[in-house]
């Protein structure tokens, strides 16, 4: 995954790093292969009421973070990224 723009580090949480990043289909369906780990079970339904609001641009940015660990594993954001590749 390419980063762009800005990023933050902070000297207190040593190996965290936040990044923006644009992510379309393509890069969803890249993180959604690095989920290994089910944390949480995927719920269809869910995703596609996701996908159902960014196709009519009914999305507002929270600032809710995707979740990727240091050895590149998706832990939060499944239903967002499968949203984004429906959407």
């Amino acid at each position: 995954m390419e980063k762009s723009g800005t990023s933050a580090v902070s000297p207190d949480l040593e190996g965290i790093e936040v990044f923006f990043v644009w992510v379309g289909p393509a890069l969803a369906e890249e993180l959604l292969t690095s989920y290994e780990i089910d944390y949480r079970k995927l719920r269809p339904k869910h995703a596609d009421n996701l996908a159902r609001d960014m196709s009519s641009n009914n999305w507002n940015f929270d600032g809710s973070p995707i979740r990727i660990d240091v050895n590149g594993n998706l832990l939060d954001g499944q239903h967002r990224l499968t949203a984004v590749k429906k959407s």
